[in-house]
């Protein structure tokens, strides 16, 4: 860790605490307010999948995966897709050439 923030205690009662990959990454970000908890995981790329290790491909919550996201030959996100209980949302993204 390079002294990164690991929590946050708001007066209202919200908790927050980070957590970091190996690469000191933010790896999941944990809320906690009163009995409820919910856990964001950042989902970043993998060379054996073809993707760019630094870039944002997906995030979970509470285990189950709730975004997804593509990009072109230039790092240009071009497919965001969310997942919610009522329905799969896509959006994609076209750039002018140039």
């Amino acid at each position: 860790m390079i002294g990164r923030a690991v929590g946050v205690d708001s007066s209202d009662g919200l908790r927050l605490r980070n957590q970091y990959d190996d690469k000191n990454r933010v790896a999941a970000v944990v809320q906690k307010l009163d009995d409820t908890l919910v856990k964001t995981e950042y989902l970043y790329g993998e060379v054996e999948k073809q993707q760019k290790p630094g870039m944002l491909y997906g995030l979970k919550v509470n285990g189950t995966e709730r975004a997804s996201y593509t990009y072109d030959q230039l790092a240009r996100q071009n497919k965001k897709v969310v997942q919610l209980d009522n329905g799969t949302y896509e959006t994609s993204y076209s750039f002018l050439p140039g």
